[in-house]
């Protein structure tokens, strides 16, 4: 269990993913030790489940059939894909996402912010996603990749 401290409210926002009543427990014991400074927000969401593996190897796939057709690399497809299509989707569905990338990344030029969607930096962006954004990017990657003349492995997605 991680430990909660009062500097550490006093600065960010604290979010936790609770999977079953243990963690629940957790959390109870968690903010019954420590002092709060009030008034505090609580707000309780339900998760939706993470992408799948086989949506995630659909991407992945499409991106190498890019490659051997293209001009790119796979991951230099894969950039402009998680930037022009799942960052809009996450600015759209969460405020903290918006106001993250709103700050530390929309400030920079169009390259800069290519070259944070891969390593070293890969910023998060569809790992966030759960079933329903990233079967909506996967919906927009291949329509935009088809209207570019690319022929894509048709897998389920």
């Amino acid at each position: 269990m991680k430990t909660l401290s009062k500097e550490r409210l006093a600065t960010d926002c604290v979010e936790m993913t609770i999977d079953n009543r243990e963690g629940l427990d957790n959390m109870m014991k968690m903010l019954g030790q420590i002092e709060l400074e009030y008034p505090i927000s609580v707000q309780i969401q339900k998760k939706g489940k993470r992408r799948t593996n086989t949506q995630n190897n659909t991407a992945n796939k499409w991106y190498r059939d890019c490659e051997k057709q293209g001009d790119m690399k796979a991951w230099e497809y894969r950039a402009y894909c998680k930037l022009h299509f799942g960052i809009p989707i996450l600015r759209r569905d969460s405020e903290k996402f918006k106001a993250v990338y709103d700050s530390r990344v929309k400030p920079y030029s169009y390259e800069q912010k290519l070259s944070f969607m891969v390593e070293p930096f890969d910023f998060e962006v569809t790992s966030l996603m759960n079933i329903k954004q990233h079967s909506e990017f996967l919906d927009m990657v291949e329509r935009h990749l088809r209207e570019q003349g690319f022929e894509l492995t048709q897998v389920s997605k």
